[in-house]
C-alpha cells in the first residue's frame, strides 16, 4: 500500500482520533499512576482506535478470520 492509499483510506481519521487522545493528556497526565482512570471518552478511543487497526491490517495484510461457535 502506498503511503497516499494509507492517508486516504485509513491515515485521516487515526490522526484525528490520536489527536483527540492527545487533548485527553491535557486533563489527565500520562504517568503510571493514573493507569486506573476510567471515562467513556476513554472507552470510546480505545475502541475506535482499535476497530481502525483492525480495519487497516486486515486491508494490508488480507487476513481472513474465520469464526467457529
Amino acid at each position: 500500500m502506498r503511503r497516499q492509499d494509507f492517508l486516504n483510506n485509513f491515515g485521516g481519521y487515526y490522526l484525528m482520533l490520536e489527536k483527540k487522545l492527545m487533548t485527553t493528556f491535557n486533563y489527565v497526565g500520562l504517568s503510571t499512576s493514573n493507569f486506573s482512570t476510567f471515562s467513556n471518552e476513554y472507552a470510546l478511543l480505545i475502541q475506535s482506535i482499535g476497530a481502525e487497526l483492525d480495519s487497516f491490517f486486515r486491508d494490508r495484510f488480507k487476513f481472513c478470520v474465520n469464526v467457529k461457535n
